[in-house]
């Protein structure tokens, strides 16, 4: 099973490709990239050595939910709600 991709974490990224590549006979004959151009990091972005970059961060660019958990009236004045966010946040009421 692959794991879904965590926000706010860091991941190492290996790029590898592969070619639709055919002989004279028009049999398959792809061509890989190798493992250790795999595994060699990218030094320059214009002529890249290699297919890893370390430490990729992957953005939370998506807003949190707040969930309502539970309303409750404490007196004629109050009513008390626990609300709870669908990720590690700080919720601010006023």
């Amino acid at each position: 099973d692959i794991e879904p991709i965590a926000q706010q974490t860091q991941y190492d990224v290996y790029c590898w490709a592969t070619d639709e590549a055919v002989d004279n006979f028009g049999l398959p004959r792809p061509n890989y990239m190798s493992q250790a151009y795999v595994t060699t990091p990218i030094a320059t972005l214009t002529g890249p050595e290699g297919g890893l970059t370390r430490r990729v961060w992957v953005q939370d660019t998506s807003p949190p939910t707040m969930i309502l958990v539970d309303a409750e009236s404490t007196d004629h004045e109050t009513i008390q709600l626990t609300l709870q966010l669908d990720e590690p946040g700080t919720l601010w009421c006023a």
